[in-house]
C-alpha cells in the first residue's frame, strides 16, 4: 500500500512524525493532500500533550470540527480512503 511519511519540527522543541498510507499513490502527491497532512502534523505538535484519541480530538484551526471530520473531508476530496497507521510526537520537557 502506498504511503508518506510527514514530519514537522518546532524551534526543535516538537517534532511530529506520521505515517500516512493510501489505497492511492497518486492521491498522495495531491497539493490537497500534502496541505492536510502538514495541518495535521501542526495539530499534533499543538497538541501533544492531549490525552484524547486523535481522532476525537477538536481540531486546532476549528474548534467545532474533530480531527475525524478532517479525515472525512480529505478522503472525500481525494476519493480514495486515507488513514494513519503510526504517529509520534516528541518534546522538550
Amino acid at each position: 500500500m502506498p504511503f508518506h511519511i510527514e514530519t514537522y519540527n518546532h524551534q526543535n522543541r516538537i517534532g511530529v512524525l506520521i505515517e500516512f498510507s493510501c489505497e492511492d499513490a497518486y492521491a498522495l502527491k495531491t497539493a490537497e493532500f500534502l496541505k492536510f497532512a502538514h495541518e495535521l502534523s501542526l495539530h499534533i505538535a499543538a497538541s501533544h500533550d492531549s490525552d484524547l484519541p486523535l481522532i476525537i480530538q477538536p481540531f486546532f484551526r476549528d474548534g467545532k470540527k474533530t480531527v475525524g471530520d478532517q479525515f472525512s473531508e480529505i478522503c472525500r476530496v481525494l476519493g480514495v480512503r486515507v488513514s494513519v497507521p503510526r504517529y509520534e510526537c516528541y518534546a522538550n520537557s
